[in-house]
């Protein structure tokens, strides 16, 4: 098993280019809705004025960057082995991690924005403060790389997913292993909660989604079935339906709570590496390596609404911002490319 994954692991680092600055890329200079700006949120306006090349500071390829909920900070991890955290609105580094002992592979903030985690090639995810930097725990449990992470909605827990084939669900109150969620045949790829917290997804290399209710008692685990390739993204809605994203090219959308297939949404063109919905759960954004890159779901019918261009080939992430716009980012050449629809 372990050859097998490391084949697959360095076939997927063929497909990545050295990073070591953000780029900013706005593509619609007639969008003056700036509304989330009254809410203490930084817009995608305001996003479009900041210059990103000034955030320089990795030595190595970045792997990975997350925003928090109010848009004022963000969070980048690379092969560097270091974590930054970053003040959107001044450019300015105002902490740097650099504990881990391996490539961080995923970064994410908690909902409330008070601690922002990182997963690394170590074995480990780490926890820290974004008030202070501080580090509060170093979770290890894991005996491979940690692929992604994802805390609960209500911050209490932390969903990590490993090249070990397992997921952990931890307890942020004790730093301790709350749940181990075996059943996966292959890389644990993506993870996410539903918005109760009260059940986690997760996506893997064996083509398949798990659905794990965290509650007490015996879990009844539903495996989901269909995708013919790695599930390298998966997504909640606000009404409790899972969207999946695969290389297959596919993303397919799900009722969790029964299982049920609800749509294949099909014309992506290569893989599909990220899916988000929207607040109100009626649209889902997804993200590709392929030329269109980036298109926009209507959920109720599973039909393509628009789709959208980047000056990008890769996509890492997307989702909605708290106005309703679409961010969206992924490598270039020679920097990371971040985009505002």
């Amino acid at each position: 098993m372990a050859s097998q994954l490391q084949g697959s692991y360095e076939e997927q680092e063929e497909r990545k280019n050295e990073s070591e600055s953000l780029t900013l890329i706005d593509l619609d200079d007639n969008d003056d809705d700036d509304e989330s700006a009254d809410c203490g949120f930084v817009s995608p306006r305001q996003l479009t004025k900041i210059n990103f090349r000034s955030l320089i500071g990795h030595t190595d390829e970045v792997n990975t960057c997350a925003f928090s909920s109010d848009w004022s900070k963000i969070v980048t991890g690379g092969d560097d082995m270091l974590v930054k955290l970053w003040d959107t609105n001044t450019g300015k580094v105002l902490f740097t991690l650099d504990s881990h002992e391996g490539a961080i592979k995923c970064v994410c903030f908690s909902s409330d924005g008070k601690l922002f985690a990182s997963a690394s090639y170590d074995h480990t995810v780490k926890i820290m403060s974004s008030t202070t930097g501080k580090e509060l725990y170093s979770l290890e449990g894991h005996t491979h790389s940690v692929e992604t992470c994802c805390f609960s909605p209500d911050s209490k827990y932390l969903c990590s997913g490993s090249w070990d084939t397992s997921a952990v669900v931890w307890n942020l109150k004790t730093g301790t292993a709350a749940f181990v969620l075996d059943g996966h045949r292959n890389v644990v790829q993506s993870c996410a909660f539903s918005v109760d917290s009260s059940t986690v997804a997760t996506g893997s290399w064996d083509c398949t989604v798990r659905l794990w209710p965290l509650g007490k008692g015996k879990m009844e685990v539903k495996c989901l079935k269909g995708h013919s390739s790695n599930i390298h993204a998966v997504s909640f809605s606000p009404s409790a339906l899972l969207a999946s994203a695969s290389w297959d090219c596919t993303v397919r959308v799900w009722q969790s709570e029964l299982g049920d297939l609800l749509h294949v949404l099909e014309g992506h063109t290569g893989w599909v590496q990220a899916c988000s919905f929207s607040a109100d759960g009626k649209l889902l954004v997804s993200a590709s390596d392929d030329q269109t890159v980036v298109r926009l779901w209507d959920i109720e019918n599973g039909k393509c609404i628009k789709e959208l261009e980047c000056d990008t080939d890769e996509i890492h992430t997307c989702c909605f911002t708290p106005n309703g716009s679409v961010f969206a980012s992924g490598p270039a050449e020679a920097e990371t490319s971040i985009c505002i629809y």
